[in-house]
């Protein structure tokens, strides 16, 4: 079986996948340096994974989580067991884990930019995770499809967005997106603050209203948020032992490096001054 097999068949077994196999050449063509591009390599297999963008519904009294966080939590961890034992000595891929993957959706073909300066394909919408490995040997590289914005007149993620993070096409503004304001360890302007709302991580309100995903989506559903995970008052109580019991399970569904104990717990206190202003 080639190197190529093997990668299809372990995205295969993850999700419904697109996949482009992209050489080196072309990408230092266009720019795209990094220290990961070493002698060895010889191109990049990009691979998008579609997830569900619908969230469950949240009982009073929970917090919040964007399906992203969940299903690219998941599939991060799949894929990474997956290659990691298909890597031994003389292996002909290596993990990618700092190359940018996002410009090379655009460069690949597998999508577009769109005007809330995230990437989206008429196949999966925006909801894809991205997971990339280094290729060490030659294959049929596909050809580079560059492709403009199809986004047209429509402006519906610029109007939708609640702080005017968008108000330039193709450009996010962050300091005004409430993403970046999630867990950042850093103090959020109050009038952010309020339009978290019970969010813990992630917003997708550009994305929610995007026409790009009014599709059907056969993939699964994010499960219901379980009380011992996204109720919010056990995080506002001392504990005596410490929150690690707290952090641990809700690593299984942010992420270790999201589920930092003070910037949860700040998050969390966001949280709750909001369920008492708007009755959450």
């Amino acid at each position: 079986m080639t190197v190529v097999n093997q990668i299809h068949q372990i995205a295969s077994e993850t999700a419904p996948y697109l996949l482009r196999l992209i050489s080196k050449e072309d990408l230092l063509a266009h720019g795209l340096v990094d220290a990961e591009l070493n002698e060895e390599v010889t191109g990049v297999c990009l691979m998008a994974f579609q997830y569900n963008l619908t969230a469950p519904k949240a009982p009073k009294g929970f917090m919040t989580l964007s399906p992203y966080y969940y299903f690219s939590n998941q599939y991060h961890r799949q894929l990474s067991r997956a290659f990691k034992n298909m890597i031994v000595e003389g292996s002909p891929i290596r993990i990618l884990k700092n190359l940018p993957l996002k410009p090379l959706v655009a460069l690949s073909g597998i999508g577009v930019y769109g005007k809330n300066a995230i990437t989206h394909n008429d196949v999966f919408g925006s909801a894809y995770f991205l997971y990339g490995v280094a290729l060490l040997e030659k294959v049929d590289w596909d050809p580079i499809q560059p492709k403009d914005s199809d986004c047209g007149d429509c402006d519906q993620c610029i109007r939708a967005c609640p702080t005017g993070a968008l108000s330039t096409p193709f450009q996010l503004e962050r300091e005004k997106c409430l993403r970046h304001h999630m867990l950042s360890g850093e103090p959020v302007p109050e009038e952010y603050a309020l339009l978290m709302g019970n969010r813990l991580l992630g917003c997708d309100i550009c994305q929610l209203v995007c026409p790009k995903n009014q599709i059907d989506n056969p993939t699964a559903l994010m499960p219901d948020y379980p009380p011992s995970v996204f109720l919010i008052d056990p995080y506002l109580k001392p504990q005596p032992d410490g929150y690690q019991h707290l952090m641990g399970p809700l690593g299984e569904w942010i992420g270790k490096n999201y589920a930092r104990t003070q910037r949860v717990l700040a998050q969390c206190r966001i949280i709750d001054h909001n369920r008492y202003r708007s009755s959450i």
